[in-house]
């Protein structure tokens, strides 16, 4: 199958207002003052459209400490000081949520449009550096907390972040492979649609295959990124070395390539073994 065919109108048009929406400038918020720390409290209760717990497994501490009746009566100076911190890397966290939310919407577009791997993994990169970014800033964020609280209510802070926020468990396959896995999950759409494809005998041995041969090992490496960002929300509560907490976002980036570059493997031997009229209906069942 020729890639250059799969460029459709509705591919093209839907890369094109990808581009265009990245481009659009973004407002930034008003600082935030101490005296506004009980208004940050009430805003957070808003779930957010790019929400931190997609893109960074440690511990979101300020939340907690911006909640209310949060039981840690800070002073004054230690309100200012927290206060400060969150004045100066809120938005950016925020906007860097956003870059990583439209380079995932990038690589999907750009992966049913039949583009070549290397591009897709350029993309992948630009979002593994955002989310290595934002969590050296988490964690700076929590020295600092470490820091200023007492350790009574550092004990408290943890304590009620357990209960009130645990780790945010995906009992589903599908549930983690889409955490972890920004490309379409086309062999899933194989599975489950064969009928309508009308596969050859020959293509449903290959792509079995396949699916034999990778299927095992996509799930070992999500389970991995799940088991290592496990370790990263109990490890950062346990006051674990940020150098060693880094390392495991690192190990997570390069599991995260490596799953989208055999999605991508995946989707090459799809093209190429599909006729035109079962690639569209494929395609279809992706959009």
């Amino acid at each position: 199958m020729k890639i250059g065919r799969l460029v459709t109108g509705t591919f093209l048009g839907l890369l094109i207002g990808t581009t265009l929406a990245s481009c659009k400038e973004q407002k930034t918020p008003e600082p935030i003052s101490t005296e506004e720390m009980s208004e940050i409290a009430n805003a957070d209760k808003t779930a957010s459209a790019y929400s931190i717990e997609d893109y960074f497994p440690g511990p979101n501490l300020m939340k907690y400490i911006v909640s209310e009746n949060n039981g840690l009566n800070l002073s004054e100076d230690q309100e200012k000081t927290l206060a400060k911190w969150r004045e100066m890397n809120h938005t950016k966290i925020q906007e860097k949520l956003m870059q990583i939310s439209q380079l995932e919407t990038e690589m999907k577009s750009l992966s049913l449009a039949g583009v070549k791997a290397e591009e897709i993994l350029k993309k992948e990169t630009e979002a593994e550096v955002l989310r290595s970014e934002i969590a050296n800033t988490k964690f700076h964020c929590h020295n600092l907390i470490v820091e200023t609280l007492s350790p009574r209510q550092w004990e408290t802070l943890v304590s009620g972040y357990e209960k009130d926020f645990p780790l945010l468990e995906r009992s589903k396959m599908k549930q983690v492979m889409q955490h972890v896995n920004p490309v379409p999950n086309y062999m899933k759409v194989i599975e489950s649609d064969r009928g309508v494809l009308d596969l050859s005998p020959g293509q449903e041995s290959k792509f079995e295959a396949w699916r034999v041969e990778y299927h095992p090992k996509m799930m070992e490496m999500a389970n991995q990124i799940m088991d290592l960002e496990r370790e990263i929300y109990t490890g950062s509560l346990h006051k674990e070395p940020k150098e060693d907490l880094l390392k495991k976002i690192e190990q997570i980036n390069q599991l995260r390539t490596e799953i989208v570059q055999t999605k991508t493997n995946c989707r090459d031997m799809l093209m190429d073994s599909l006729d035109d009229g079962q690639w569209q209906i494929l395609l279809e069942k992706l959009s």
